[in-house]
């Protein structure tokens, strides 16, 4: 190897350790405030801790008030470098959302687009964030609530800093949270999940016999096809018996709004393919 690719080598590994990637979940609700200044927190820290690229998605939420502030203290530290990675260009961006985007596009280092209007642009988005940083900062509205963008990809190499907050009556206030390690798949069948999940889904039409012995996968997989948190959210009401306050008090939603999605992920049960995958093509339809 040449002397100059050697020192290109040793430069591209030096800036890798003081890259920052930041994902964040869209939401907007009564913890969202909270969770952008924590994360402004964190930003500073990074910054001080010696990072200077950052790499965000910058289409809107956090994300997007993440960028502009990095935008701020670009005015008192140039070195900070903001990198804003479009997946496809013509990916719907929210209209009142729209001027800051174009000023963070603007200000920004570096645009860095992958596709044009393809929409699975997106995991190649992903993967070379994750590739080009040390660390990794994700935002989310809850312990186990996770980002979508995220799945499949081994962040163990990474630097992985989770933020989330919940409300404090003690403090009457939103403090940072430790994320909540959720139970093995072992405790939880043992509790009766998801047995009394099917019970309650199908009544008496299918008797406990019925069940497959492989139940408990099964409906992991239904649930995970329309979300992670879906399923997180089923464990949590079924197998560990939480109620709908304290579950939505881990995702930062309210108690309704954790009571509709049990309510849809049941309905979902009932869909003809699903049914199928639990019960197999010869059973009959209990209706």
């Amino acid at each position: 190897m040449t002397d100059a690719a050697t020192e290109y080598r040793d430069r591209q590994a030096e800036l890798y350790l003081h890259r920052c990637a930041v994902f964040a979940t869209r939401a907007f609700n009564e913890g969202y405030f909270a969770r952008l200044d924590f994360l402004k927190e964190l930003l500073d820290r990074s910054i001080e801790e010696g990072y200077r690229t950052f790499l965000l998605g910058a289409k809107d939420g956090l994300e997007l008030e993440a960028a502009l502030y990095l935008l701020e203290r670009k005015k008192t530290d140039p070195e900070i470098r903001l990198v804003v990675v479009i997946p496809y260009r013509n990916q719907a961006i929210n209209w009142n959302a729209k001027p800051k985007f174009d000023a963070v596009c603007d200000g920004a280092d570096l645009v860095k687009v992958f596709s044009e209007d393809d929409p699975a642009a997106a995991t190649e988005a992903t993967r070379w964030m994750l590739g080009n940083c040390k660390r990794v900062i994700s935002v989310t509205q809850g312990p186990l609530a996770g980002i979508k963008r995220l799945d499949g990809f081994d962040l163990s190499e990474k630097e992985h800093i989770r933020l989330w907050v919940e409300w404090s009556d003690e403090k009457n206030a939103y403090v940072r949270g430790t994320p909540r390690q959720p139970k093995e798949k072992s405790v939880v069948q043992g509790s009766g999940y998801p047995d009394d999940l099917l019970k309650e889904a199908f009544g008496d039409r299918y008797p406990p016999e019925r069940y497959p012995e492989n139940a408990l996968e099964i409906v992991d997989a239904i649930f995970s096809k329309y979300g992670e948190r879906n399923r997180e959210i089923m464990t949590m009401r079924y197998g560990e018996r939480m109620t709908l306050q304290e579950i939505g008090e881990w995702f930062g939603l309210s108690r309704e709004r954790i009571r509709q999605i049990v309510k849809k992920n049941m309905r979902r049960l009932h869909f003809k393919s699903n049914r199928l995958k639990l019960f197999g093509p010869d059973e009959p339809n209990p209706w």
